[in-house]
């Protein structure tokens, strides 16, 4: 209930971004940034079930901004944009219980996302622009 809620927003808040975009401007390119989990150890030789990945991710490179929806209800995540060919990050914190909209430059590049929670779990994805 609570997951077709947060879709069912963020699918309004890219309506609204819609309409507020200046005339002639149509709505972006929305990409899906698959996500990916940060695994610093050893691989393991046996098959494992793969990680849930909390996040729902979507990019919007005309309006130049990244759409976060997650699963849990109230969690403080870090955000860290990173434009890897111009070195530009910006950061963010917010709540999970809300879609974050974290808008960024939208200088071309290859930009990676990393969502950190409270726990030290990092997600990281990318998307090129």
């Amino acid at each position: 209930m609570k997951k077709t809620l947060l879709f069912a927003a963020a699918g309004l808040m890219l309506s609204a971004a819609a309409l507020a975009a200046p005339a002639g401007k149509t709505m972006g390119d929305e990409v899906n940034v698959p996500l990916q989990t940060r695994d610093e150890g050893a691989q393991e030789s046996r098959p494992r079930v793969p990680a849930l990945i909390p996040f729902s991710v979507m990019a919007d490179t005309d309006l130049c901004v990244v759409y976060v929806s997650s699963i849990y209800d109230s969690v403080e995540v870090s955000a860290v944009l990173e434009n890897l060919m111009t070195g530009e990050l910006v950061s963010y914190t917010f709540d999970s219980s809300d879609v974050a909209v974290l808008p960024f430059s939208g200088d071309s590049g290859l930009w990676r996302i990393t969502l950190t929670l409270e726990d030290g779990a990092d997600y990281v994805g990318e998307f090129e622009l």
